[in-house]
């Protein structure tokens, strides 16, 4: 007889208060434990990605992806990496060693990124990780006699806080909706006529939505810097926007470039002095509205158009807590939109957690049941029986615990 047999049997009474003690935490910890479809898995890579419209790949290749490469090679840890360059954009994954704190890899790459001598025209880099958990836990498609851009407004303030405030929830996305954008469309003939660089429109458009430092004043000891700001906010301030003609001076044109919808007359009167060519403003050479943006997806259930929602959880969010909160909210939320609005669920993680679960559970049980038969079988006891048939599902539930108390799911 082994010495852990002797020892249980000369304190049954420990032995007792130990089993029972498991018991306890296990009905504490094991409906508490997390329920995933997927382990919580940090895989050591990164991805940067940039976008530069317009730019053919060698472009790319010479004045974007070059340049973060060398930055990427000052990180420390850094284990291999591996780019693509194609048109309009740059692609750059960033492998670590398993075990690396990714989340201080990311504000390290990050960081190195930021300070690359890029083209002027490319957009700044943004650095991702590799992450299961960002997958929407659940997808819901909205489908409405409503117009689609008021359906889509409702959306974005009925329904998506209140999906915002489930417990566990990190992001609640949109898809499917008509973005609205402003068109600048310009006439050739008049551009020709009039003598305007269209570089210069591209200027002047940037610059009166700029925001720039004008220097810094002392107070004391204190340091307080000064931003200067640049905001066409409607669509007639964008079309009264001083375009400075090819003739122009160079004073006149910078003039006439940082100008705003507020400062549009004073720059015609400088540009007048300095230069014979008339002031022209951006509305005489080309149609500005507002319009819809053309559309990257469409979204469609049962053949018919829709908008999509997705669901995604945070770290120590629960799926199937999730799943079922969203789905307690989906009456009242389709109540208050009021129209023949109906919200489908599309995509649901929980379903397939719940039936792995309980497939998990009638598979040990059986299996406990066929263990317990073996073991009378085979001794012929039902004292060896009885111990066997209780010390197989205390083993499950300790290991339940430890799997509760480690966070893990």
């Amino acid at each position: 007889m082994s010495w852990l047999t002797k020892m249980s049997l000369r304190n049954r009474s420990i032995v007792g208060l130990v089993v029972v003690a498991v018991i306890i935490f296990g009905a504490i910890a094991v409906p508490a434990l997390k329920q995933e479809l997927m382990p919580d898995l940090t895989l050591p890579y990164l991805t940067v990605f940039t976008v530069d419209q317009g730019t053919s790949a060698s472009d790319i290749e010479r004045t974007v992806t070059a340049p973060l490469e060398q930055t990427i090679k000052t990180v420390s840890g850094v284990k291999e990496y591996d780019s693509f360059s194609n048109e309009g954009m740059s692609i750059i994954t960033v492998q670590f060693e398993f075990g690396t704190d990714m989340k201080a890899k990311e504000t390290e790459v990050q960081q190195a990124v930021a300070g690359a001598q890029l083209s002027q025209t490319a957009l700044p880099p943004s650095v991702a990780a590799l992450n299961f958990n960002s997958m929407p836990v659940v997808q819901l498609a909205v489908s409405s006699s409503l117009p689609p851009q008021e359906l889509a407004t409702q959306l974005g303030t009925q329904v998506v806080p209140v999906l915002q405030g489930v417990p566990g929830v990190q992001a609640v996305t949109l898809s499917g909706v008509e973005q609205m954008q402003l068109q600048i469309q310009l006439k050739p003939a008049k551009v020709v006529r009039l003598g305007v660089d269209t570089t210069q429109i591209a200027t002047t458009i940037q610059q009166a939505n700029l925001t720039t430092g004008a220097g810094t004043v002392t107070s004391g000891s204190l340091v307080y810097p000064i931003t200067v700001s640049a905001r066409a906010q409607t669509v007639e301030a964008i079309k009264k926007l001083v375009i400075a003609p090819a003739s122009a001076s160079p004073l006149s044109a910078a003039a006439a470039a940082t100008s705003g919808a507020t400062a549009a007359a004073s720059t015609a009167s400088a540009v007048a002095t300095t230069t014979a060519a008339p002031p022209v403003t951006l509305g005489e050479i080309a149609d500005v509205r507002i319009a819809p943006a053309p559309l990257t997806a469409i979204t469609r259930t049962n053949g018919k158009s829709s908008i999509g929602i997705s669901i995604s959880k945070s770290s120590t969010g629960n799926t199937v807590d999730i799943a079922n909160a969203v789905a307690d909210e989906l009456p009242a939320l389709t109540r208050n939109l009021g129209g023949k609005t109906k919200i489908a669920t599309v995509v649901d993680q929980s379903i397939y957690v719940k039936e792995s679960i309980t497939s998990l559970w009638q598979e040990g049980l059986i299996g406990a049941v066929f263990a317990v038969l073996i073991i009378w079988v085979f001794l012929r006891s039902w004292r060896s029986t009885l111990i066997a048939s209780l010390s197989i599902p205390l083993s499950i539930v300790g290991a339940l615990i430890i799997l509760f108390s480690r966070g893990e799911s």
